[in-house]
């Protein structure tokens, strides 16, 4: 299931228990409404009473029925009371809890804001308001969205972001909804105490005090034994980690993701591409030159929309989540966050349309770079949702591994993109300053060895900026090395 269509069936489970609570409520509600009626009938004979009981008890028929109410009503009103309401609803609950996301997918949700907050240096008083690198969207985070957002960072040891978290969990939570977080376990207490440890860590004792004695609500005694016990044996409430520079993205690659980037001026030019290969004559492709060295250029309307959508319906079923290669030729499930699939595969129909697209595919790949694509190598296709990102790194492998020795390394890169991001998703490439937006029909192609050499040439490292409205559905194919050899040879010899 790819993570659109998940999230789709997160919020089709949420309204259904949103639902369900509706329903739960007003059984409680009539069982409310019976108990207020009871009262106000036994009070009745009560306010007749008033002010003259001993003649109203002095009447048979006033205090018979008062004799038989006490006896036998309180009884059953009691049992009443101790009946459960809405036990329908309570089984229906506990069945779905079982849908419900894991632990290890708040984690991911949880990032993926976290990679926004960094990539696009958002404060969290305007991320909390739906306000992200200049747009404003229809969109805000709660109090308890805040806090949590808090405990991330406080985990990661970054104890400045996480109290301006908690700055913001504490100005969002109102009086209003005590009652409220009640439900949920969040107290204002918790947010300050994890505020005021922050301040500790980071040194400043006299804030920490503030914060302590005006939200806590601690005496000047209180207040010295829970500092002495902090900066003594510290506190286990939360969950932490060694903060390293490492588990970012890069300072100079978030700057080019942002909308405030200035590119570089160059005299690169755009012009229709008739040369390299005899098709293009008949039907140039409009080329953008985005990079002489390394060398990076970006062909526009190279797949229609008819295309586009037939891979998307061909793609679609066989996307699950997919991560990147590390150096030990195993799987790094940070540095890429996205669903993938290559392709063609056993999964996929063959029928007579998708054969001709695929062939359609890799002539392009021949036409667009005048190389030799290897009709055995698949395609990847990816798609990245919400905060979907792939951090800087080089598509050459530079490591031995069955597909290197038998195809070399990765010469050439060509991706094609599926659709228009809205907001986010770029590929950027930090040492070149360089950033190119995702739109639909458009395929970036770039050099990862030397033309001459074939040496790995390290300024192509490249990332994917996190996806922050929409997402990016794109279509990636490698050109291997040795199958050039009669069509680029090496002139110079390898460093």
């Amino acid at each position: 299931m790819s993570v659109t269509t998940h999230k789709e069936k997160l919020l089709e489970i949420d309204l259904e228990l949103i639902g369900n609570l509706e329903r739960y409520a007003n059984k409680l509600q009539e069982k409310i409404d019976t108990l207020q009626r009871l009262a106000d009938e036994m009070r009745q004979p009560l306010i007749e009473a008033e002010g003259r009981q001993e003649e109203y008890l002095g009447n048979p028929l006033n205090s018979f029925p008062l004799v038989r109410h006490l006896y036998s009503d309180w009884g059953l009103v009691e049992e009443f009371m101790a009946n459960r309401v809405g036990q329908e609803q309570i089984d229906f609950l506990k069945e779905k809890l079982s849908e419900l996301p894991l632990p290890k997918d708040l984690s991911a949700a949880t990032e993926a804001i976290y990679r926004i907050e960094l990539a696009y240096g958002v404060k969290p008083s305007d991320l909390a308001k739906g306000l992200v690198d200049g747009v404003q969207y229809d969109a805000k985070l709660s109090s308890l969205d805040c806090y949590v957002m808090a405990t991330h960072h406080f985990g990661l040891g970054d104890y400045s972001k996480a109290s301006q978290w908690l700055t913001v969990a504490l100005a969002l939570m109102n009086s209003s909804d005590m009652k409220i977080n009640s439900v949920f376990k969040y107290k204002r207490s918790d947010v300050s105490l994890m505020l005021a440890r922050c301040f500790l860590e980071m040194g400043s004792e006299t804030e920490a005090r503030y914060v302590l004695s005006k939200e806590v609500n601690m005496t000047t005694k209180e207040i010295d034994i829970k500092i002495e016990q902090l900066q003594l044996v510290g506190d286990d409430s939360y969950q932490q980690q060694t903060f390293g520079p490492e588990i970012l993205l890069p300072e100079e690659f978030n700057a080019i993701c942002q909308s405030s980037h200035k590119p570089k001026p160059t005299r690169l030019h755009c012009r229709y591409n008739t040369t390299t290969t005899p098709f293009l004559r008949l039907a140039p492709f409009r080329m953008e030159e985005l990079s002489l060295d390394p060398y990076i250029v970006a062909f526009h309307n190279v797949l229609s929309d008819e295309e586009i959508a037939q891979l998307d319906r061909l793609i679609a079923p066989l996307l699950k989540k997919t991560f990147a290669i590390g150096p030990d030729d195993d799987y790094d499930d940070t540095a890429r966050t996205a669903d993938g699939a290559w392709f063609p595969n056993n999964a996929s129909p063959p029928t007579k349309e998708n054969i001709q697209l695929i062939d359609r595919i890799i002539n392009l790949v021949s036409d667009l770079t005048g190389l030799k694509g290897d009709e055995a190598d698949s395609f990847q296709a990816v798609r990245y949702g919400f905060g979907g990102h792939y951090t800087p790194h080089y598509d050459y492998l530079n490591m031995s591994i069955d597909q290197t020795a038998l195809y070399g390394d990765r010469l050439a890169s060509v991706f094609f993109y599926l659709n228009t991001v809205k907001h986010g998703g770029a590929t950027v490439f930090p040492s070149l300053n360089l950033k190119v937006p995702a739109e639909k029909g458009k395929v970036l192609f770039w050099y990862n060895l030397d033309g001459e050499s074939l040496d790995f040439d390290e300024n192509t490292e490249h990332g994917a900026c996190p996806v922050v409205d929409g997402i990016k559905l794109g279509l990636a194919s490698w050109i291997n090395e040795y199958d050039q050899m009669f069509i680029k040879p090496n002139y110079r010899p390898r460093k």
